[in-house]
């Protein structure tokens, strides 16, 4: 890294929910599927309170999620870099 460059922020681009073992699918996430994913998710959402619920919350509202199910690593990482080239 050079200068300051990991003091820049970025914003994610796209919520990936992977499920490995299954037959390969994408599927877009209505934002309640999105919400309810991303508490499963989060290893702190109980503790953070209000906080929290409102992070997720914008996070939910402001970035598109979709659901990868892939029955191998190899089909994981092609899907992976699809969803990266089409952004």
């Amino acid at each position: 890294m050079t200068g300051r460059s990991w003091q820049r922020r970025s914003r994610p681009a796209l919520l990936v929910f992977p499920r490995f073992g299954f037959p390969a699918a994408l599927s877009g996430l209505a934002p309640t599927e999105t919400f309810v994913r991303l508490t499963q998710a989060s290893t702190n959402y109980v503790a953070m309170g209000e906080a929290g619920f409102r992070v997720l919350t914008r996070l939910r509202a402001e970035v598109p999620a979709v659901a990868l199910d892939y029955p191998d690593g190899e089909a994981g990482v092609a899907a992976i870099e699809a969803l990266w080239d089409a952004l």
